[in-house]
């Protein structure tokens, strides 16, 4: 059973100088060992910025993956990393066997740009990291095996009987992502697949695999292919509920620690969040 991380990251000519896109590379960096094997869809406007692409190639390569590093350069769309959702594992599903599959993506590259808290993003980034791949043997061990879990994230939110918001997307103040079938989601998309299990689910139900046609595919994607209880989970079997809206100042932190569950736990996750942040500082000269 393999370990595989499929990985999209939206690249620019000042990528270096991005805070945001810094703590995913170091954050990524603290667990790359987990990986058998990492796919890496590098996304870009101009796919003959070959000199961008090989500074951020050797960036990857230089983060200490054990297994082999593949990059497949993406030509940037409106469709973001739902693309590589779409394309690599709601279509893929049967292919995969028996490895195991962790997505995630390179987060916040606009949002700090658009006047949301910066100590909240942060906490929504390196959460995301965190809450998977701090515990990836809990993650793993819950989706294989007897148990029924399919998908093991970070932030899972669960809104169940609340009804739609007028509007689709999610905004600023909003309680829910709207659309969504099953009524729940990973906030942020980070999340470990058993894609055997999911196959399985979607056979025996004969659900059908939504269609692409907006870049909150990604998120929605689980939520409207299973249901919440017993095929997702998230660490310590917790989730979240009703207004969580990680895009409001605070949420972010206090999400983590209400599924962290105890201080010491928090206290932690801390340590981890500054190492971040200083390391970046240190070796990059951003804060």
């Amino acid at each position: 059973m393999r370990k595989i991380l499929l990985y999209y990251l939206y690249i620019t000519d000042d990528f270096f100088e991005r805070l945001a896109n810094l703590v995913n590379i170091e954050c990524l960096r603290k667990y790359s060992h987990i990986f058998d094997e990492a796919r890496i869809f590098l996304s870009i406007d101009d796919k003959n910025n070959y000199g961008l692409i090989n500074k951020v190639e050797h960036l990857f390569i230089d983060l200490g993956f054990r297994g082999n590093a593949n990059f497949i350069i993406h030509q940037n769309d409106d469709f973001r990393e739902s693309r590589v959702v779409k394309n690599e594992i709601a279509d893929k599903l049967r292919g995969y066997g028996e490895d195991l599959i962790f997505f995630a993506h390179g987060k916040g590259y606009s949002n700090l740009d658009t006047g949301y808290d910066k100590a909240s993003m942060m906490h929504w980034i390196i959460g995301c990291y965190y809450l998977s791949l701090e515990f990836a043997k809990e993650g793993t061990d819950l989706i294989t095996g007897m148990n029924t879990f399919s998908t093991f994230g970070s932030f899972p939110l669960v809104m169940r009987g609340e009804k739609e918001m007028p509007g689709d997307y999610l905004t600023k103040d909003e309680q829910y992502l709207g659309r969504i079938k099953y009524h729940w989601c990973f906030s942020g998309t980070f999340f470990w697949l058993n894609p055997a299990k999911l196959y399985d689910h979607l056979a025996i139900f004969r659900q059908e695999t939504p269609l692409i046609f907006d870049r909150y595919y990604s998120e929605k994607y689980l939520g409207n292919v299973m249901s919440y209880e017993c095929n997702a989970t998230g660490h310590n079997l917790m989730y979240l509920w009703g207004n969580n809206n990680m895009y409001n100042d605070g949420v972010a932190e206090s999400c983590v620690r209400f599924l962290l569950h105890t201080d010491e736990a928090f206290e932690r996750y801390m340590a981890f969040y500054n190492e971040i942040l200083n390391t970046v500082k240190e070796k990059y000269g951003i804060e």
